[in-house]
């Protein structure tokens, strides 16, 4: 495990889905809502797990050099993916897992399985508590979708996570203390 998957775990996760407007500001990859109130972004629970993949596509190119064409493998990322467990199955879980179009509002009925796609769209934000202080590590945009199911049994496991990050130029990391 990475320093920063170290410093992911233990970390609280927290959610504003794209479409919504939530103190004026409607969520897009261009606007998130700022901390206050803190009931502006959804908590996922704390991080019990955490792991980073990238999606990569490979090609060749052709080079002339020196009279001879060459082959020269050319890779890329084409998708940015964080993986992570959560100690808590929150209200987007239960949302993505049964399907819900809206959020859960206890006592009201919804159509289980009308949401065909299983993902939710929006902004995920890292806050760790260090030193006594709140320390946002990152604020990005992507798409949060149900990674493994929990087990519920005598040793239950907790709900996974994906969430794959897509542009937006206000997105913010912030590394720190992550080089060994």
């Amino acid at each position: 495990m990475s320093k920063l998957e170290k410093i992911i775990v233990g970390s609280i996760i927290t959610f504003a889905p794209a479409g919504e407007t939530i103190d004026l500001v409607e969520v897009s990859e261009a606007a998130f809502p700022d901390d206050d109130p803190a009931e502006n972004w959804l908590s996922l629970g704390e991080v019990s797990e955490s792991s980073h993949e990238t999606e990569k596509e490979s090609d060749f190119d052709w080079v002339y050099k020196n009279g001879h064409w060459r082959k020269i493998p050319d890779e890329r990322v084409v998708s940015d993916i964080q993986k992570f467990k959560s100690r808590d199955a929150s209200e987007i879980f239960w949302r993505m897992a049964l399907g819900l179009k809206d959020e859960i509002v206890d006592a009201t009925a919804q159509t289980p399985n009308e949401q065909t796609r299983r993902w939710i769209e929006g902004w995920l934000k890292t806050e760790l508590q260090m030193e006594g202080q709140q320390r946002v590590v990152q604020t990005v945009y992507g798409r949060l979708m149900i990674d493994e199911d929990p087990k519920w049994s005598k040793d239950p496991t907790k709900p996974g996570y994906s969430f794959v990050d897509l542009y937006s130029a206000i997105a913010t990391v912030t590394p720190d203390n992550i080089v060994a």
